[in-house]
């Protein structure tokens, strides 16, 4: 019964929780959807990113989509915008606050 249980979670899990449970993105903290709503945040990230609003509405599960084909053309739009918009958020303070959390030194 917890299998089922469980796969019922994970299907409502955000496309940023899937993502950053896949392996390799131990070092990836969950990035505030109030941050990546914020147009000023994603200045500049627009012109550098393939189908950025469809990458965009992805992360914010506007679509219905996995986090899990990483062949996937939507997927590594909205993996590489998400990369951006990490880096960006880990330099403020409640970014460094979840880093620190997520690595462990707290």
């Amino acid at each position: 019964m917890d299998s089922v249980d469980s796969s019922a979670s994970s299907d409502k899990d955000s496309w940023i929780e899937r993502f950053l449970s896949l392996d390799g993105h131990e070092f990836l903290c969950e990035v505030d959807n109030e941050y990546i709503q914020d147009s000023f945040n994603l200045y500049g990230l627009r012109d550098v990113t393939e189908n950025f609003k469809h990458a965009l509405k992805t992360i914010l599960d506007h679509y219905d989509t996995t986090a899990s084909d990483s062949d996937d053309p939507d997927f590594n739009n909205a993996r590489v915008l998400y990369g951006l918009i990490h880096q960006r958020y880990i330099l403020t303070r409640r970014g460094l606050d979840k880093m620190v959390r997520r690595v462990g030194f707290v």
